[in-house]
C-alpha cells in the first residue's frame, strides 16, 4: 500500500495503524517518532529519514536503499536482512542494532556511533566507517571489501572469518579485536593501533 504524505503516516502512527509492507518511497518522513513501530518489509527507498527516532523498531527485510537516515536513532532496532544500498547514516546512532544478513554496500556511517551492533554475515562492500564507533560490534562473515575504517572505534569487536580486501584502517583503533579466521588481503593502514 503506498502512502502520499507525511501527515497521512503520522496519522497512522497516531492510531496505532499496521506500518507492515508499506511503499513510502521518497517520503519526507523528518522528525518522526516510528519508536517500537513494525516496519517489516515495507519500503522507505530514498526517504528522508533525518532526525527520525526508530528505537527499537523492526525493520527487517526493509528496503531502505538510498534513504537520508543522518542523526537517526536506529538503537535496538531490528534491520535483519534489510537493503540499505547507498544509504546515509552520518552521524545515526545504532546502538545493539540487528543488522544480520543486511546489504550495506555503499552506506555512508561516516561519524556514526554502531556500539554493541551486530553486522553478521552483511554485505559491507564499500562503506564508510570513518571516525565510526563500532566498539564492541559483531563483524562475523561480514564483507568489508572496500570499506573505509579511518579513525573507526573497533575496541572490543569480533571480526572472525570476515572477509577485509582493499580495507582502508589508518588509525583505526583494533584493541583486543578478534581476528579468528579473518582474511586480510591488501590491507591499508596495519600500523594501526593494536
Amino acid at each position: 500500500m503506498a502512502v502520499e504524505t507525511k501527515e497521512s503516516v503520522a496519522a497512522l502512527i497516531a492510531n496505532g495503524k499496521q506500518l507492515a509492507n508499506l511503499d513510502l518511497t521518497e517520503l519526507d518522513l523528518a522528525g518522526l517518532d516510528f519508536r517500537d513501530c513494525d516496519l517489516s518489509g515495507s519500503t522507505l527507498a530514498k526517504a528522508s529519514l533525518r532526525f527520525v527516532d526508530l528505537t527499537g523498531a523492526n525493520l527487517a527485510g526493509t528496503n531502505l536503499n538510498e534513504a537520508d537516515l543522518i542523526k537517526a536513532d536506529l538503537s535496538k532496532c531490528n534491520l535483519e536482512g534489510a537493503t540499505l544500498i547507498g544509504a546515509k547514516l552520518t552521524a545515526a546512532r545504532l546502538l545493539f542494532t540487528n543488522l544480520t544478513n543486511a546489504d550495506l554496500s555503499d552506506t555512508n556511517f561516516t561519524a556514526a556511533d554502531c556500539t554493541g551492533a551486530t553486522f553478521h554475515h552483511a554485505n559491507m562492500l564499500n562503506c564508510l566507517l570513518i571516525a565510526t564507533n563500532l566498539s564492541k560490534t559483531t563483524l562475523t562473515q561480514a564483507n568489508l571489501t572496500g570499506a573505509i575504517l579511518t579513525g573507526a572505534n573497533l575496541t572490543d569487536s569480533d571480526l572472525t572469518e570476515a572477509l577485509l580486501r582493499g580495507v582502508n584502517i589508518t588509525a583505526a583503533n583494533l584493541t583486543r579485536v578478534t581476528i579468528n579466521k579473518t582474511r586480510l588481503v591488501g590491507v591499508v593502514g596495519m600500523g594501526a593501533d593494536a
